[in-house]
């Protein structure tokens, strides 16, 4: 089994951020701060001193957590007033760095630590993997013109490329396979029961207005990744399950789901285009009709010529 060191935040500590940039001889930089962190190294860390305070000094780490921060700018003697002005302004708008650099400032150092009472410790390094096929699914409600129109002559291409590129993606099946470390593991009992759980739940269900059209692109053997630091508990494996609801009944929505473990949420990882794709539309009564890409005019006036 692999290790990797940790250590978390305890309200004696605090982990500080430093970004240096220089002007010259000027020199100012960004100190960020948390107070809730969770940080993992791969290689060992260990405590440094400095005027009898007692820091760990960081190199290359990762932080799990998703803990806010605070932001202070601090200046040396020599940076004028006017551009200390200039420097916070453009700090609270977009393209802080390229922004910077168009007035000459470059970054030439960053430091990173943790200051107070810490404990590190070594803890298991396991890494999981789900795979199932993927849903990406997009919707969008039409007017009853709109539904018998692409119901006659199918959805026009470019109404097609803006849908389609909007959907939100999660596995649709619970017929998985399950990795730890490149090893499967059978936890599809597990699986399956949180699925019910979950499927069962109303405060999870969005119904859609109709007439609704539905693009749904799938992805055969995708797969969503997601290390973690403790040995592996498949109890603590979650869904978080998103329904479309078009029609009451067994059979009368699409879903979706998102496995999270402990709070930490899998990153997909797609294998590629996706397989194939269905084009519906849902009418008042709930029923669902098969539709196509409709040919463009550019294709029929190439047919012409």
């Amino acid at each position: 089994m692999e290790f990797r060191y940790s250590v978390k935040s305890n309200q004696k500590n605090k982990l500080i951020e430093r970004t240096f940039y220089r002007k010259k001889t000027d020199i100012f930089y960004i100190e960020k701060t948390k107070t809730d962190f969770n940080i993992i190294t791969k290689d060992s860390i260990d405590f440094s001193w400095n005027d009898d305070k007692q820091y760990i000094p960081l190199i290359e780490f990762e932080d799990i957590t998703y803990g806010s921060r605070t932001e202070k700018i601090f200046f040396t003697s020599g940076v004028s007033i006017e551009e200390r002005k200039h420097i916070k302004k453009i700090s609270k708008g977009y393209s802080f760095e390229s922004n910077l650099n168009e007035i000459g400032w470059k970054v030439f150092e960053t430091t990173s630590k943790i200051v107070g009472d810490s404990k590190i410790i070594r803890v298991p390094f396991n890494q999981l993997s789900i795979q199932a096929t993927e849903i990406e699914i997009a919707y969008q409600n039409i007017t009853d013109l709109q539904f018998k129109e692409y119901l006659e002559n199918g959805l026009p291409p470019e109404e097609y490329d803006d849908i389609s590129t909007s959907g939100n993606s999660g596995f649709c099946e619970t017929d998985i396979k399950f990795e730890v470390n490149n090893e499967e593991v059978n936890i599809q009992k597990h699986i399956l029961k949180e699925f019910r759980k979950k499927n069962s739940n109303g405060c999870l269900i969005a119904n859609l207005q109709l007439p609704t059209l539905i693009v749904a692109h799938y992805f055969k053997r995708s797969y969503a990744t997601l290390d973690i630091f403790e040995e592996f508990d498949p109890k603590k494996i979650i869904l978080d399950l998103e329904k479309y609801i078009f029609k009451k009944g067994a059979n009368g929505y699409f879903f979706s789901y998102h496995p999270i473990y402990q709070d930490q949420s899998f990153t997909f990882e797609s294998s590629g285009l996706h397989n194939y794709t269905d084009i519906l539309l849902i009418d008042i009564k709930g029923r669902v009709h098969s539709i196509e890409v409709a040919e463009s005019n550019l294709d029929n006036d190439s047919d012409e010529e």
